[in-house]
């Protein structure tokens, strides 16, 4: 008789553990399907021949840089001064990890970083030799517009 509850005890337990596992299998299977994560951020720049002239008009190099952020509000705030010396101090609350690249003219450069745990926003200045008088060498987009592959793909075009 114990050998028989034993067996039955058993089969209950295991099944029990059987349960949890397809539950499990479930949930991982709705996030992958409903909560894509990306997993990095890949950014692609070209620049023109003719770019960031000079006061004689030769082209110079642009100085890019790519932060994944928590949050846009410091970033839209910052000026382009600011962001040029200073910009880990003044998006310290916000600023997950941040990446950079000099874009030579006629040339081109890639970026690749792990997407940050957290990271809403990828936040994209470029820094020019004369900047016009708006400021307006960034730019931010919400991390989640990339959501519907792994990885996050921004390609970028350097004409000024």
């Amino acid at each position: 008789m114990f050998k028989r509850y034993s067996a039955i005890l058993t089969l209950l337990l295991s099944g029990c553990g059987a349960w949890q596992a397809v539950s499990d299998t479930s949930v991982v299977a709705y996030d992958a399907v409903f909560h894509r994560r990306v997993e990095e951020v890949n950014v692609d720049l070209s620049a023109r021949a003719e770019l960031n002239p000079d006061s004689a008009g030769r082209s110079t190099s642009v100085a890019v840089r790519v932060y994944q952020l928590k949050d846009r509000k410091r970033f839209d705030a910052a000026s382009y001064g600011e962001l040029i010396v200073k910009d880990t101090p003044v998006l310290s609350e916000d600023l997950q990890a941040s990446m950079a690249a000099v874009v030579n003219p006629g040339g081109a450069a890639s970026l690749s970083q792990p997407m940050v745990k957290g990271t809403e926003y990828i936040a994209i200045a470029a820094f020019y030799q004369n900047p016009d008088k708006t400021g307006t060498g960034s730019r931010s987009s919400r991390a989640s517009r990339c959501r519907q592959t792994n990885r996050s793909s921004w390609r970028g075009w350097i004409r000024r």
